[in-house]
Parts: structure tokens; C-alpha cells; sequence
């Protein structure tokens, strides 16, 4: 299993030094820079040798891909395949595809949740199309009931990936996801053969792992469950950091997810 972080591409040499495997990148904030920036992007992670091999946050924050007036689809491909391009140069073979206000039904609207339902499953295949000219794969990320209309577990996750029908597009796991929906891990085993990204973070507070905090035990049952089913791709830290601690708490997070994975392994 490898480890990362959700981070800018300017900390990657501190990533680096710690241990880390690679960074996930902010997909939006990326499709905003200029081609100059993005060139002392791919300079830094050079230089640290380090890749940024996966970005979340796919979409703007104001696009709607549901609803009475969702973006057109020539700007979701058009987007789609200027974003990707960037990322592909930076090293990434994943984007997440959550974007929760995205794929909500905006409030006031009285909007059937089946017809919302078909167009997010168009915009996720004109998404994989777009991934595919750029050798990247989507993985689409259930959440919690706080933060998006639809797609929540695991398994509601699995099921789209299914209706979806595009070898682009498959599945992640967040755990504090996860955790805040009850959804047993137990779970893990019938969506496997979809998975291939993973998030973590503590399962309450979404603060980022520690030693010794109060969640070890779920930690270690994560990564036990991924194992077990013998998932050997990456999981990133994607928590609630502190910007006076940062680099402290990451630091502390990798050592935390080394100790569940050690902890995970005596479990069998």
C-alpha cells in the first residue's frame, strides 16, 4: 500500500522527506494557474522527486451537473480535458471525482432525484471519456449525507460505477465517509474489484492521524480491510491540517497510518 497527502505541489520535497510516497493535488485550483505556474509545479515536484499522482476537488465549486440548469457538456469536456492535460503533466494517474455541491439538486428546486441521478451518470462518462485521452481513471467518491444528494456508501458508490459502464471510471473509498455513515467495513470485500483510491482521516473529527489519538483502532481496521481484500493502491490523507502545524501533523499522520498497517497485519 502507498501512502500520500493532500497537498500543494510546493510542499512536495517536505513530502518527500517524510516518507511519503506521493501528493494529491486540488484539481480545480490547478485548472486556474497559469501555464507558467504549472511549469514551477512540475519543477518543484521534479526537484523532490516526487509525482502528483492523484487530484480531488474535480469541478468548480459553483458548477451545478444536476438540477434545471446543469453545465453544458461541451464545457464539461472542454474543462475536462484542459485540467486533465495539467495533471497528466504533474505525474497523475487518478482524479477523484466527489464535487458533493456538484452533483446536489440546488435547494429550491423541485427536481426528481432520478433525473439527477441520469444526467451525473452522462456527466461521469463525458468525465471518463476526457480521463481515458489522458491515460487517467476517475475514481468517483461516495459521502457522507451532509455533503452530496446521492452516492453515499460503498455501495450505492459501486452500484453507479456499475450503471455508469466506462472502463474509466471506477471507485474510492474515504473512510471517514466510511465512518460517518455506520457503514460496517465489512462492506469493503463486495466493492474491491472497483477500488482504486482510497482517503482516510479520523473518522469524528476529520482531523488528520496521529499516534495515539483515539481512532487507532479504526485506523488499523481500514487498512486491514483493504488488505485483506489485497488492495495494494494508494491511500491519501485528507483531513482537516493545520496551517502553524502542517508539517508536524504530517509527519505524525504517516507514522500513524505505518502503525495501523503494522497493527492491521498482526490482526491477519
Amino acid at each position: 500500500m502507498r501512502f500520500g497527502f493532500c497537498a500543494s505541489p510546493d510542499r512536495a520535497a517536505a513530502l518527500k522527506a517524510a516518507g511519503y510516497d506521493y501528493l494529491e493535488g486540488h484539481l480545480f485550483n490547478l485548472s486556474q494557474k497559469t501555464d507558467a505556474e504549472v511549469a514551477e509545479w512540475r519543477r518543484m515536484l521534479a526537484d523532490a522527486g516526487m509525482r502528483a499522482e492523484a487530484f480531488n476537488c474535480c469541478f468548480p465549486w459553483n458548477w451545478q451537473l444536476v438540477g434545471e440548469t446543469p453545465v453544458s457538456e461541451a464545457e464539461i469536456s472542454d474543462y475536462c480535458a484542459r485540467a486533465f492535460a495539467r495533471a497528466a503533466s504533474l505525474g497523475a494517474e487518478v482524479i477523484v471525482l466527489g464535487s458533493g455541491r456538484c452533483r446536489s439538486i440546488p435547494e429550491g428546486q423541485d427536481f426528481p432525484l432520478s433525473r439527477a441521478r441520469a444526467q451525473f451518470v452522462r456527466a461521469a462518462r463525458l468525465v471518463g471519456d476526457a480521463a481515458r485521452r489522458e491515460g487517467l481513471r476517475i475514481a468517483l467518491e461516495p459521502l457522507r449525507r451532509q455533503e452530496t444528494a446521492f452516492i453515499h456508501t460503498l455501495t450505492e458508490g459501486y452500484e453507479l460505477v456499475r450503471e455508469i459502464d466506462h472502463p474509466a471510471v471506477r471507485l474510492l473509498a474515504d473512510f471517514y465517509h466510511v465512518a460517518q455513515l455506520d457503514e460496517p467495513l465489512s462492506d469493503v470485500p463486495a466493492v474491491a474489484d472497483a477500488l482504486i483510491h482510497c482517503h482516510i482521516a479520523h473518522p469524528v473529527t476529520r482531523a488528520v492521524p496521529a499516534p495515539g489519538d483515539d481512532a487507532g483502532a479504526f485506523y488499523a481496521g481500514a487498512l486491514r480491510a483493504l488488505s485483506r481484500v489485497g488492495y495494494r493502491g494508494r491511500l491519501s490523507v485528507e483531513a482537516n491540517a493545520h496551517a502553524d502545524r502542517w508539517e508536524s501533523e504530517m509527519t505524525d499522520a504517516l507514522a500513524a497510518l505505518r502503525a495501523a498497517l503494522a497493527a492491521a497485519s498482526r490482526m491477519g
